[in-house]
């Protein structure tokens, strides 16, 4: 069985809301702690370990959170691992790296950048395949240096590491068909949400923008992380200034007082199986896309929603034909008046839209989850190793 270690790091927002909520982890054992973060679902969670591992499988996975600092702090103190304070991450990241000894090495946090890839190769003492992530279009050696392949959620970015003579595996986000079995069924319902992110100063003006109009129009119920204060709009308004982005130093004020607006009526971020509750109780819930994501549909959200069975209003683009079909398993708009049109319509005409939300689910249920992702990317690997 090949050993395959995949280091991955959560937003630190969602770390410290998970501490939060559950004080009593930071005390618990390493194998407590990561059972409870890979239980609440987050992002990819532990999807690599249950889909590529198994008695069945080629690949024996171990997942890691690199920056839960609580989590790996207890590994190290289980394993009489010492660490350099101010470098706890790295030090401990690398013990773990030595007592794993993998095969395969998927660095998907970007705190693993090439000095470290680096020194996996020189303590795997023998054949070590690397590979790195990149979601957002970074498209930089950062990403590329000291890795055989890429993985990416983007079509567009896999053409650019491939043109740079690097190996990219183009992967799409998926669903785990798991969590429906763990979604609370007590949450209030809503009418129209947004649950999700929004940070104004890195792509994420045009969403901003278009949740305020939504909102401005309709009811929506919304649970964003990420909205800054008004101090922290104009330290990063300054920002853009100071580095000589004139371009965004004119887009920003608009987005900003965007965000302004949401702020006002939001209920608070909520991620993993609270997120999920969350979207399974709306009616319709929004996705907008961020800049990075140019014209292609590929953030998670898509499959998210649909799979906890929400009816999903999503911004076109060109390829969203290829993962639903537009209007009868998702609703898409391509301006903002639009999608204020179309939820009033949904809202209208429930029955429909409940037939959409439950087309939508099928499709992420057979089409989009994780097993079937994961079991293309085996086969990509075999074939390497």
């Amino acid at each position: 069985m090949i050993k395959l270690l995949k280091a991955s790091s959560y937003y630190p927002r969602y770390l410290a809301w998970f501490y939060a909520r559950n004080p009593h982890l930071r005390e618990a054992s390493y194998a407590e702690q990561h059972a409870a973060l890979m239980a609440d679902s987050f992002a990819l969670s532990d999807s690599w370990s249950r889909h590529l591992g198994g008695a069945q499988a080629q690949f024996a996975v171990t997942e890691l959170v690199v920056n839960a600092e609580p989590l790996q702090k207890r590994w190290a103190q289980e394993n009489g691992v010492e660490y350099r304070e101010t470098h706890w991450l790295a030090d401990i990241f690398l013990a773990q790296f030595r007592a794993v000894a993998p095969r395969v090495f998927y660095a998907h946090a970007q705190e693993i950048n090439p000095t470290l890839r680096r020194a996996c190769r020189g303590l795997a003492g023998g054949p070590l395949y690397v590979i790195s992530y990149d979601g957002i279009g970074r498209h930089t050696p950062e990403v590329f240096t000291e890795t055989d392949m890429v993985i990416t959620c983007l079509r567009s970015s896999a053409d650019f590491y491939r043109a740079q003579g690097v190996e990219s595996h183009w992967m799409m986000f998926g669903f785990d068909p798991s969590v429906l079995t763990r979604i609370r069924r007590d949450v209030t319902p809503s009418g129209v949400s947004f649950v999700g992110g929004l940070q104004v100063r890195i792509g994420h003006q045009e969403r901003a923008r278009t949740l305020a109009y939504i909102a401005e129009a309709f009811p929506l119920e919304r649970w964003v992380s990420g909205l800054p204060t008004d101090a922290e709009a104009l330290r990063l308004w300054g920002s853009f200034a100071r580095r000589r982005d004139w371009r965004g130093f004119w887009d920003f004020p608009s987005a900003a007082i965007a965000a302004r607006r949401l702020r006002a009526g939001n209920r608070g971020e909520v991620f993993g199986m609270e997120m999920f509750s969350r979207l399974a109780a709306s009616r319709i819930t929004l996705n907008v896309h961020i800049a990075a994501a140019g014209n292609q549909a590929a953030n998670i959200r898509l499959f998210e929603a649909t799979g906890a069975g929400a009816c999903l209003l999503t911004d076109w683009k060109e390829n969203i034909g290829e993962l639903f079909e537009p209007d009868r398993e998702v609703v898409v708009f391509r301006h903002p008046e639009e999608a204020v049109e179309k939820i009033h319509y949904l809202l209208e005409h429930d029955s429909e839209r409940a037939e959409i939300a439950r087309k939508g689910q099928r499709r992420t249920l057979e089409n989009h989850n994780y097993a079937t992702r994961l079991r293309e990317l085996a086969a990509v690997l075999e074939a390497r190793l």
